[in-house]
């Protein structure tokens, strides 16, 4: 699994099709499976990422500084394992 992307779209080009245009070419690159971490008070971002498939692989707390509570999604095929 290739984990190197970030995928971030500024709020003023936000809601234009953007960030799925990005995803959806990040599926073609990397076939074998994605994650993707947002911050659980993010239900935007969490709509999104549900919208397109992806599923919770697991809750966590992102490192510092924001210590914040997050959440691992995956996007592959059935035998991607949250622990991969």
């Amino acid at each position: 699994m290739l984990s190197g992307f970030i995928l971030f779209v500024d709020v003023r080009c936000q809601q234009q099709g953007v960030a799925s245009v990005l995803v959806t070419k990040a599926k073609d690159l990397c076939p074998h499976g994605l994650r993707a971490f947002t911050f659980q008070k993010n239900l935007s971002a969490r709509s999104f990422f549900e919208k397109h498939g992806f599923v919770i692989a697991r809750p966590g707390l992102s490192p510092p500084p924001e210590n914040e509570p997050d959440i691992e999604y995956r996007w592959g095929p059935a035998d991607v394992k949250a622990d991969a």
